[in-house]
C-alpha cells in the first residue's frame, strides 16, 4: 500500500528501467573521473514527474553501502549533485543522437538494411555501450546461473549464520512495520471518533 503514485507506477518499464540507466551513467563518470552535472531526458508526459522524483531520490540518498542479495555490496547513491532536465528532441543533440541510434538498433534486430555507416555506428555502440537487458529469459538466465552456483556446494556454518541473521533482521523489521502500520490505523480511527 502507498498513496505515492512514482511508487505505485514503478513497476512499469520506463520507470523500472531508469534507475539503472542511472547508474550506467554514474559508472562512467567513475571511469573518466568527472562529474555527472546534468542529465537530459526526452519528455515523456506521463512519467516526467516521476522520473524527476526518482532522479532526486537516488541523486540525494545515503552513501552508505548496503548488502544486497547476500553477498553483493551496493550503495543506493548514484549521480550526486547532477541536476534532471525534462527536454523535447527539438531541443537536444543528444536526445536525437540517442533515438538516431536506437532506430537503427531497431532496424538492426529486424533484418533491415542500414548501411555501412550506420553499420559502424552501432558496432561502436555495441562495443563501448553498458546494456540492460529486461526479459522473462535474461532475468530466468541470471537466476539459473546464481541458483546453479549457489546450490553446487554445501553451505557452510559461516553461511547458515549469515542467513540465519539476514532472516532475524527480516523479521524485526516485519515486526515493526506491523506495530507502526497498527499505530497509525488506530491514532486514524481514534481521530475519526473524537471528530
Amino acid at each position: 500500500h502507498t498513496n505515492t503514485k512514482s511508487i505505485r507506477e514503478g513497476h512499469l518499464p520506463n520507470m523500472v528501467v531508469f534507475p539503472n540507466l542511472l547508474r550506467g551513467i554514474d559508472q562512467i563518470s567513475k571511469e573518466f573521473k568527472l562529474p555527472v552535472r546534468k542529465i537530459t531526458h526526452d519528455r515523456q508526459n506521463q512519467f516526467q514527474s516521476m522520473l524527476k522524483e526518482w532522479h532526486d531520490l537516488l541523486s540525494n540518498a545515503a552513501p552508505d553501502i548496503i548488502s544486497w542479495m547476500g553477498e553483493e555490496k551496493f550503495s543506493l547513491r548514484c549521480v550526486e549533485n547532477s541536476t534532471f532536465i525534462i527536454s523535447s528532441s527539438v531541443k537536444s543533440v543528444g536526445i536525437q543522437t540517442i533515438d538516431t541510434v536506437l532506430w537503427l538498433y531497431k532496424r538492426y534486430l529486424e533484418g533491415k538494411p542500414i548501411g555501412n555507416n550506420s553499420q559502424n555506428l552501432l558496432q561502436y555502440v555495441f562495443d563501448n555501450a553498458y546494456q540492460y537487458g529486461l526479459s522473462f529469459k535474461i532475468v530466468g538466465n541470471w537466476l539459473s546461473e546464481y541458483m546453479e552456483e549457489l546450490y553446487s556446494k554445501p553451505f557452510s556454518e559461516e553461511d547458515i549464520n549469515r542467513a540465519k541473521t539476514m532472516i532475524q533482521k527480516a523479521e524485526e523489521k516485519r515486526q515493526q512495520n506491523m506495530a507502526d502500520y497498527s499505530k497509525m490505523k488506530f491514532e486514524n480511527i481514534k481521530r475519526d471518533y473524537l471528530y
